[in-house]
């Protein structure tokens, strides 16, 4: 009810009156949205919903919004691959990276990329001088979908190693 006083009774059922709570963790909420409208939703009403969230159950928390599960789609996730624990730097986040003219840009779109991987900016390439925070950022998207999407399969490795383990698999 307070959401909807907040935002207005048109905005509320056009937008917002289809909210279904996905998940809960104590840190993290996600919302399903109908499919196609989650992230025009977060863009426009995350900061909303999240304040008023956070006010209604008493703790701060991350609101995330999600499209809802494919239709007909099974309890059970789909079978993956085994993918080796990535070998990421916890001290490289979002929140310990010194933002400067020279990587504000790159900074966005890193977050960017982490809050919706695979959608935005997909894919990203970084290309600067050494020392302007590349590793950096490439760690802190690791660690931000370790954090806030725990079954994503994250994977860290060198442009090296990438090229070798992709020219074995074209042999192969």
């Amino acid at each position: 009810m307070r959401l909807r006083s907040v935002i207005g009774e048109p905005a509320y059922s056009l937008w917002l009156s289809s909210l279904e709570v996905a998940s809960w963790d104590g840190t993290v909420l996600r919302l399903t949205v109908a499919d196609g409208k989650h992230r025009w939703v977060a863009e426009r009403f995350g900061p909303i919903v999240q304040k008023t969230a956070s006010s209604v159950l008493g703790a701060t928390l991350h609101v995330k919004f999600v499209p809802p599960r494919a239709a007909g789609a099974g309890d059970e996730p789909p079978a993956v691959a085994a993918v080796p624990p990535a070998t990421l730097n916890p001290r490289y986040s979002f929140d310990q990276f010194v933002i400067g003219a020279s990587n504000r840009l790159a900074h966005a779109a890193a977050l960017a990329v982490a809050e919706s991987p695979g959608q935005a900016y997909n894919p990203l390439l970084l290309f600067a001088p050494p020392g302007l925070g590349k590793t950096h950022l490439l760690h802190a998207i690791g660690n931000y979908l370790k954090t806030f999407s725990p079954d994503a399969a994250v994977r860290y490795s060198t442009a090296e190693t990438f090229t070798n383990h992709f020219l074995n698999a074209l042999a192969t």
